[in-house]
């Protein structure tokens, strides 16, 4: 039995991680989110926020939920990354929040 071949790229491996990359992280990323948006101040009708290396969209998913819970104003969010898999992922899991296009 062989293993697969590992990615020759950072870019390929994180496409290939996509889906499972929350889990691989054990949601460190989506408990740090928590917390700082807990003692950050609040978002207001011009607040602007670029998520950058947003992988699968987890710290621009927290932003929203955050907002909506609090009654705030959903943000305007910048996600990007380098990544299209992450992208595509993303995007999935935003869709339907209040405030992700």
């Amino acid at each position: 039995m062989t293993n697969p071949a590992p990615p020759k790229t950072a870019l390929e491996a994180f496409n290939a991680k996509a889906e499972s990359y929350e889990a691989s992280t054990g949601g460190c990323t989506r408990e740090l989110a928590r917390h700082l948006l807990e003692i950050s101040p609040p978002f207001t009708a011009s607040s602007v926020v670029l998520d950058n290396a947003c992988g699968t969209g987890i710290v621009a998913q927290e932003i929203l939920l955050h907002a909506s819970s609090a009654s705030q104003t959903p943000p305007l969010i910048h996600a990007v990354d380098g990544a299209p898999r992450m992208i595509e992922v993303g995007k999935q899991n935003l869709n339907g929040l209040a405030g992700a296009e």
